[in-house]
């Protein structure tokens, strides 16, 4: 989820083409509403929303969907993230997704 439908669009483009089933929300609202429609197993969610804010949304992530890895992504420093399972640094490539996924495939280090 990114309010950046710049962003957005990128990461939906880079996932659906690691074949990758994407929903794709510009906010926290509904990325917390979509939570009751969809079984997740990844989340990539900007900390910087408007409104619900990406640490919120992780805790409901979390909360209705313990097994789904949380990974933050942000033009903050990475260092500064909260746990997660991963982070994507912004602005990221095609490389660093595809790689954020190689790490948290089964038998993977996350």
């Amino acid at each position: 989820m990114d309010d950046d439908p710049d962003q957005l669009y990128l990461l939906s483009t880079h996932l659906q083409g690691a074949d990758c089933d994407v929903v794709a929300v510009s906010s926290g609202e509904l990325a917390v509403a979509s939570l009751q429609d969809h079984v997740f197993d990844l989340a990539v969610i900007d900390l910087r929303l408007p409104g619900i804010g990406g640490n919120d949304v992780a805790v409901e992530v979390r909360s209705s969907h313990p097994l789904c890895r949380v990974v933050f992504t942000s033009v903050l420093d990475a260092d500064t993230y909260p746990p997660a399972h991963g982070g994507l640094p912004k602005p990221f490539t095609r490389q660093q997704v595809l790689n954020l996924l190689t790490h948290l495939k089964p038998g993977g280090q996350a």
